[in-house]
Parts: C-alpha cells; sequence; structure tokens
C-alpha cells in the first residue's frame, strides 16, 4: 500500500495581498502613472501644431456637412408637411 503525502498549510496567510492602506496605494498609483509618463514620446511643438490645425479643419468640415444635412432635411420636411 502506497503512503499518503498529506500538505500542510502554513500558519500564515495563504497568497493573498497584504492589505494596503489609502494614502500607500494613492502613492503607489502616483508613481506608477509617473514611470508610465517617462516613456511616452511627446511630439514636437511642429508636430502639435500641425495636428491642432488638422483637428480644426477635420472639425469644421464635419459641421457644414452636419448641416448641409440638417438644412436638407428641414427644408424637406417644412414643404412636405
Amino acid at each position: 500500500m502506497a503512503k499518503e503525502q498529506t500538505t500542510r498549510r502554513s500558519a500564515g496567510r495563504t497568497n493573498q495581498p497584504e492589505k494596503v492602506g489609502f494614502f500607500e496605494r494613492v502613492k503607489n498609483y502616483l508613481r506608477g502613472v509617473r514611470s508610465e509618463l517617462r516613456k511616452v514620446t511627446w511630439p514636437t511643438r511642429k508636430e502639435l501644431i500641425n495636428y491642432t490645425i488638422i483637428v480644426i479643419v477635420v472639425t469644421i468640415i464635419l459641421a457644414m456637412i452636419i448641416g448641409l444635412f440638417d438644412l436638407f432635411w428641414n427644408r424637406l420636411f417644412y414643404y412636405w408637411i
């Protein structure tokens, strides 16, 4: 007959993370944010200006398209009803 092996648990905690206070968690979070921000490749001033201009132009074009659709449907329903 084979001998049975029994495993004993240690008296301490088993695979549970240690409880950390609120301020310690905030401090750890801010450290993580800071380390991630160091990894970011920030755009140059020229790139930032170009991207800003692109966003403004695309926003104006989309606003004009939506305005034209609104005008079209408004006129259509105004004369139809």
